[in-house]
């Protein structure tokens, strides 16, 4: 039984239950509070369920190993239309870099097993911590016939990489775009502009001695380069 309270709500309890609802309607969901998501990650954070399903025998895997594995066909499910960034306006389709997105926490919500012995699940990006008598490490072991309808296991923790200050002064800076990113070629030149908050300018101010450069007193171009 529960009873609904007589407390007027304040003004900041009514806008967060509307950016709640907003982010609800909007097909996003709020983040578990199990998991720990640092203050610059929080407005670009998104959950997603996903049903997962292996259909086969015992045999028919042992045959056909790939009948035991499973991928999205579809990624762009792990994309958004309303946080794919920073201060973003609602898109009528779901976008991102996934190239530099964060897994800041994994849930085994449910499992129904028909299989008649235990089952080792291994996930990308989740090491687990359930091992078997030769070594053997996953995410989790499904037991024999489990049917957990409620299970809400945790498989992935927040990883302590995600309250990196590099995230949070360079968000979306990954290895595969720090040399084109910010960067604009000069053609038949042998220099660059460089945008002056892409990362190789804060090495360089640190370094100024080292490298004999003087940036304090360098002009921007169009106040960015």
């Amino acid at each position: 039984m529960s009873r609904n309270s007589s407390r007027p709500a304040n003004v900041e309890q009514l806008k967060a239950a509307a950016d709640e609802s907003e982010t609800i309607a909007a097909g996003e969901t709020v983040t578990d509070s199990h998991f720990s998501v640092p203050q610059h990650l929080s407005s670009g954070t998104i959950t997603r369920h996903v049903a997962v399903d292996f259909s086969g025998s015992l045999s028919e895997f042992a045959d056909s190993p790939s009948l035991c594995s499973w991928s999205p066909t579809e990624l762009s499910i792990f994309q958004s239309r309303t946080r794919y960034a920073p201060n973003c306006a609602k898109s009528d389709f779901r976008q991102g870099n996934l190239s530099s997105a964060i897994l800041i926490g994994m849930k085994v919500k449910k499992v129904e097993s028909t299989i008649p012995c235990p089952i080792g699940l291994t996930i990308s990006g989740c090491k687990g911590n359930f091992y078997t008598g030769n070594g053997s490490r996953y995410a989790y072991v499904v037991g024999s016939n489990e049917q957990s309808h409620n299970l809400d296991k945790i498989v992935a923790t927040t990883n302590p990489y995600v309250n990196s200050e590099y995230l949070r002064l360079y968000p979306g800076m990954t290895a595969e775009n720090l040399k084109t990113q910010g960067i604009m070629e000069v053609p038949n030149e042998n220099y660059v502009f460089v945008d002056y908050q892409h990362p190789i300018v804060e090495m360089m101010q640190e370094n100024q001695d080292v490298l004999q450069v003087d940036l304090k007193n360098a002009k921007l171009i169009d106040n960015r380069k």
